[in-house]
């Protein structure tokens, strides 16, 4: 199975919950819990790229 990006779709012209929603992906990227939920539901890790943005 390859790896393929997922993503969130929202309404245009929303940038209050754009913002809200980078911030909680930002949030959860960095403290390992978007990480945890990913692996849970796909039996592995979050892309390398995906992980160092963490960082």
């Amino acid at each position: 199975m390859s790896t393929s990006k997922m993503g969130i779709g929202i309404a245009r012209n929303n940038p209050e919950l754009k913002e809200k929603i980078n911030e909680l992906i930002r949030h959860n990227l960095k403290n390992g819990q978007l990480n945890t939920i990913f692996k849970k539901y796909h039996a592995t890790d979050l892309p390398q790229d995906v992980l160092a943005e963490g960082k």
